[in-house]
This record gives C-alpha cells, structure tokens and sequence, in this order.
C-alpha cells in the first residue's frame, strides 16, 4: 500500500505550507499592507528523489546540509517583494533531535535571533532572522530516517 508515501507526501506538505506562512510573515514585516507575489519565476534546480543533488546557486556555504543526501533543491524569485528563496531538503540517518541541536546552535552562531517552534510539535521547526536574510529550518522523521528542510529568504534580489 501505500501508507509510507502518503506520510512523506502530508510532510512535504506541512512543510510547504510552514515555508509559505513564514514567507508571508517577512512580507508582512518588509511592507506592510503588502500581500503575498503571485507572480514569480521560480527555478527548480532538481526535484527528483535520488539523493547528491547540489545546493541552489547563491545558498551560503557555512549552512549544514549534507550534500550527498539531498533529496530537493530549488530557488525562487518573488520580484516584486525583492525576495529569493533558496531552499535545500535532505534526509539524514541523524535523529530529529540531534538535527535539531546542530540547527539550533548554527543559527545561534551565525549572528540569527532565533525563534523556535513548538517542542511538542512531532515536525520540529525554527527561524533564524536576521537584516539581510532569513532562514527556515524544519525537520521530521519519515520512513525511519530525519527530513531536513531549509528555506533561506533572502530579502533583496542578488544578481
């Protein structure tokens, strides 16, 4: 059957769904009365499930991703909030928590105020903000192994 598939496909979409709620919230933050681009080019690097996938172009080299698993990779303009979305998704045979722990003290180190999801919550999440740059971290267990997923928003266009 398939129950295994069907999880993974409600995880992407909790995701999906947490990444555009936080895209909104910065939005929000930038201009107020501004509401979330319908119009946006959007280039998707790989979104096939066979691991070793490279990070989008323009994803800051210091963030953990362990490259030889990443399962999605993609970048999004938003140009008329003068936003990008770089966002990376692998899986790790590393627990939740100890994903968690490696986010949690990266952010805290690269100079991000941090702002952490509920602790109850099975799907683990956190902000990191900061003036130039935002980044999303949220990550599940699926099928016996973590899901990482990041969402880096940057909040002006680089050419």
């Amino acid at each position: 059957m398939g129950g295994n598939k069907d999880n993974k496909i409600i995880s992407f979409g909790i995701v999906a769904v947490l990444i555009l709620v936080f895209v909104y919230v910065l939005i929000g933050q930038n201009n107020s009365g501004s509401t979330l681009v319908t119009d946006t080019n959007s280039e998707t690097v790989s979104n096939e499930s066979n691991g070793g996938m490279p990070v989008p172009q323009g994803f800051p080299q210091d963030i953990p991703v362990e490259v030889s698993s990443i399962v999605d990779s993609k970048a999004l303009e938003y140009k008329e909030e003068n936003l990008k979305e770089l966002s990376v998704s692998y899986e790790s045979t590393e627990s939740v928590q100890v994903k968690y722990s490696e986010y949690k003290t990266y952010l805290s180190q690269a100079g991000y105020t941090v702002t952490e999801g509920n602790p109850n919550s099975p799907v683990k999440s956190m902000t990191g903000l900061k003036p130039e740059a935002n980044l999303a971290v949220v990550i599940s267990s699926i099928n016996g192994k973590t899901l990482v997923q990041l969402a880096y928003i940057l909040k002006s266009l680089v050419d």
